[in-house]
């Protein structure tokens, strides 16, 4: 172990023999601790902020410990930030501020061209307890629905959905859950392509929902499935599917070429109404349409 000598100074004067100034090293009250290598080996413990002065004045060499000191979070702060929960349409942090309408940047060229462009690819699983054509306890019949969150914070929730009961109809299944999308309101969702596959022997189903449509092209929020039982008194009305837990998953499997800007960075938010201004040469909700060259 090596010798480890500690100091603690007091005031310490030194005169410069080339000039009349003298500097003083005053002690400190709460110092740091710095660990200085001297050409020897002894290891001096400084717990001044002036002892390096003091240690560069005579050109000692000095290191200090770069790691980090580290604590252990027991979430003091955890449920004790708070924000405003905007209405649709509204943003900021006073929920003050009408929001715009996001687009692709139409000038936002890809690096190669010829490649296709990739849209993004939501990945939704079922997995029930049974066989899922099972009449006595599989999801033969069941209804379910899909809930879609808009970049304007707007939450679209599709008509019931029934699961396909046989192997035949799992083709009109998946028009089914593709046709409910398209019909949310607003036109939220004005294009997509669902495709997807099953187990016949199995208790396991997929679907792939492709975001095709100009106005959802860039990144999007992941569907939610709604898989309870919502009964009388309830919109849409639901049966539910009884699915094991933690299976029934959305997760992106790929990523869009697109972007999604505000105003689809062709242009300038009117907060107060929540439209676009465009710049010269482009129009349309987003600012995607290139009206003119200039």
């Amino acid at each position: 172990m090596p010798n480890v000598l500690t100091v603690v100074f007091a005031t310490v004067t030194l005169v410069n023999a080339n000039a009349s100034q003298v500097m003083k090293a005053k002690p400190v009250k709460e110092p740091h601790v710095q660990t200085i290598a001297l050409d020897m080996d002894v290891v001096c413990t400084f717990k001044t902020y002036h002892s390096v002065l003091l240690l560069k004045t005579f050109n000692i060499p000095i290191s200090y410990n770069k790691t980090q000191k580290t604590f252990d979070y027991y979430q003091w702060d955890h449920s004790k930030t708070r924000g405003c929960y905007c209405d649709p349409e509204y943003g900021d942090v006073d929920c003050s501020k009408r929001l715009c309408d996001h687009g692709t940047d139409v000038m936002d060229a890809r690096p190669d061209l010829t490649n296709p462009a990739k849209y993004q690819v939501q990945y939704i699983n079922f997995h029930a307890h049974a066989r899922l054509l099972n009449a006595t306890n599989g999801l033969y019949g069941e209804t379910f629905a899909l809930t879609f969150k808009s970049r304007l914070n707007e939450t679209f929730t599709t008509l019931p959905i029934p699961f396909f009961s046989d192997p035949d109809d799992f083709p009109n299944f998946v028009l089914d859950v593709q046709e409910a999308l398209k019909r949310l309101p607003n036109r939220v969702i004005d294009n997509i392509d669902v495709a997807g596959s099953y187990d016949p022997y199995g208790n396991t189903a997929y679907l792939n929902i492709t975001f095709t449509g100009a106005h959802v092209q860039g990144p999007q929020n992941l569907i939610t499935v709604r898989s309870y039982s919502c009964g009388d008194g309830c919109t849409p009305k639901l049966t539910g599917l009884d699915l094991q837990p933690l299976t029934m998953n959305v997760t992106e499997v790929q990523k869009s070429d697109f972007n999604s800007y505000e105003c689809g960075r062709r242009g300038k938010c009117d907060y107060t109404t929540g439209i676009c201004n465009c710049f010269a040469g482009y129009s349309g909700a987003t600012c995607g349409t290139i009206s003119c060259l200039v």
